[in-house]
This record gives structure tokens, C-alpha cells and sequence, in this order.
């Protein structure tokens, strides 16, 4: 699941990105303009979660933007022991992975200026997971544990300022509310992975 969902969107964003329509000499010519970018998170939820991904963007108009987003955990979470839903415990060496993606809607504020408010709502979805490593002949892997996989939804609410220093670079910094829903893990919940956080990213792109 989680694969499949990346795949498509980073399929949404370079679409987004790259379908842009060719200009006519015309008054009348439309032009369409749109950005990638990557971006790093970070929340408050279980001892604040990183997340690292990419985005990509399409300018409606001045002010309307639509596209699409991939991310994953940007760091390894440890964890100490989990319990399942028929009270077996795995302890030691066990590691919690999460992806997903999904589709972005926004608005940006005074496009004209140098720096700008932009508001983005984030939905979609993705996958948790928990891997423990074993030992095979000498040699470490990871392992999936089968009892703790679960798909997910997810939306993101994010408030950022954009500094614009040149035509084609746009830098944000900002916050943003991360909340899941449809985990049905023994060990987890959905309130575990909601909280604030802070969102930084840098597009590149035809503002």
C-alpha cells in the first residue's frame, strides 16, 4: 500500500509540475505556472516524529494551488516492545515505518510580495508498519511483523510564510496539525500520531 500510494504521488506531482501549456501570442493565451519542492516535518506525536518528502504544484490562478505529495519517516524510531491483539510481546530491536501521500489544495496570500501567507490542506493516505531485526546466517535483517501493519488516512493543515528572494525560488517556514484516522493497531491509535508541528520547504518552479 504504501508503495503504491508514493508511486502515485509523485506521478500527481510531476504532472502538476511539468504539464504546463504553451504560450500563445495571443491576449487571450493562458499560461500555466507550478513549482517541486522538498520539505522536512516535524510533529509532537510520540516523541516528534520527522518526516522528509517531496511536493509538487499547480498555480490555478494567482492565488489557487493544487498538487500532490509523497513523505516518509526521516529518521529510524525505535521501539521498545509492542503487545498484539492476542497479548504476545516482541521486544528488542524493533522499528516503526510509516509513508504515505496524497493530494494538496492551497491558497497563497499577496503572490505579488516577497514574503506571503500560505494555507495548504493535505489529504491522503499511507501505511504504518514495524520491523524487527533478526539474525540469518551471521547477517542481520529486517523483518516484517505481519500482526503490526495497517493502512491510514491522513490530513495536514499547514500555515506557512513563503520568502520569495528571486522569480524562481520561493522558501517557506511554517506550522501545521497532523491528524490520522482508520489505524486499528492493539499497540497504536490514531490520537498517537496527531499533533502541531513545524514545516519547512524549499520550491523551486514559475510562480
Amino acid at each position: 500500500m504504501k508503495t503504491i500510494v508514493l508511486i502515485f504521488a509523485f506521478i500527481i506531482c510531476y504532472n502538476f509540475t511539468f504539464s504546463q501549456q504553451e504560450k500563445e501570442l495571443s491576449e487571450d493565451s493562458v499560461s500555466v505556472s507550478g513549482y517541486i519542492s522538498p520539505f522536512f516535518e516535524t510533529t509532537s506525536a510520540i516523541k516528534n516524529l520527522n518526516y522528509f518528502g517531496g511536493s509538487g504544484g499547480l498555480f490555478l490562478n494567482k492565488h489557487l494551488i493544487v498538487g500532490g505529495f509523497g513523505k516518509l519517516l526521516a529518521t529510524n524510531y525505535v521501539i521498545d516492545s509492542l503487545y498484539n491483539s492476542t497479548d504476545s510481546i516482541f521486544e528488542k530491536d524493533l522499528e516503526l515505518n510509516m509513508g504515505g501521500g496524497g493530494i494538496i489544495v492551497g491558497y497563497m496570500f499577496m503572490p505579488a510580495k516577497k514574503i506571503h501567507p500560505v494555507v495548504m490542506l493535505w489529504v491522503g493516505g499511507g501505511s504504518l508498519s514495524v520491523n524487527k531485526t533478526v539474525e540469518i546466517n551471521g547477517k542481520k535483517w529486517k523483518k516484517n511483523i505481519s500482526a503490526f501493519y495497517d493502512d491510514f488516512f491522513m490530513f495536514d493543515f499547514t500555515f506557512e510564510l513563503d520568502y520569495r528572494p528571486v522569480n524562481f525560488l520561493s522558501i517557506g517556514l511554517g506550522a501545521h496539525y497532523q491528524m490520522f484516522s482508520g489505524l486499528k493497531l492493539t499497540s497504536y491509535k490514531n490520537t498517537d500520531f496527531n499533533g502541531f508541528g513545524i514545516y519547512f520547504n524549499i520550491k523551486v518552479g514559475e510562480f
